[in-house]
């Protein structure tokens, strides 16, 4: 698994992890809060897992995919209610687009709660993605993390290349598949 850190210290204890496995078809997200869970907002599940824009405004789990050849990128937002959604970029923080051959249908989300962990398991059906996905060739990826506690974000990634949180910085996407 990979470690992520936060881009400032939160006064709480917390460390989280993430790991990926893209498997054909089948690419599976693992993200686990180990800490002072309770200290965390963390949105109720429901059962209608829907699309919604501004997840990061809460805690939310993310995941960037850009083709290293090309300046195009997908966002995921995952929220801990089962709501998600996902965006196109044409190049560096262009217009946000929303994905619309991604639906609820192709993701599916797993969550496991203790006092001091929260697991979070999403898998993701690729085959409905744009071409950006389909391309044969390497992909870099960013696993991010935003946490809400006292109504305060902090960002978490795996890198924070910048003088302030930037989940769409390549430099920032360090995993290479």
């Amino acid at each position: 698994m990979y470690q992520l850190t936060p881009f400032e210290p939160m006064g709480i204890e917390l460390s989280i992890r993430a790991n990926l496995v893209w498997e054909d078809d089948c690419l599976e997200l693992n993200f686990v809060i180990d800490g002072e869970i309770a200290l965390i907002d963390l949105p109720e599940s429901n059962s209608s897992k829907e699309r919604i824009l501004g997840l990061w405004e809460s805690t939310c789990f993310e995941l960037f995919i850009k083709d290293a050849n090309s300046s195009k990128y997908l966002e995921f937002n995952f929220s801990a209610s089962g709501d998600w959604n996902c965006y196109t970029f044409e190049h560096y923080r262009s217009e946000l687009k929303e994905l619309p051959t991604m639906q609820s249908k192709y993701i599916k989300v797993a969550t496991q709660h203790s006092k001091n962990t929260y697991q979070y398991k999403v898998e993701i059906n690729t085959t409905e993605l744009s071409q950006i996905l389909q391309k044969v060739g390497q992909r870099k990826i960013g696993l991010n993390a935003v946490i809400k506690t006292g109504g305060k974000l902090s960002y978490w990634a795996l890198n924070h290349p910048k003088n302030q949180p930037d989940f769409h910085d390549v430099q920032g996407m360090c995993i290479s598949i």
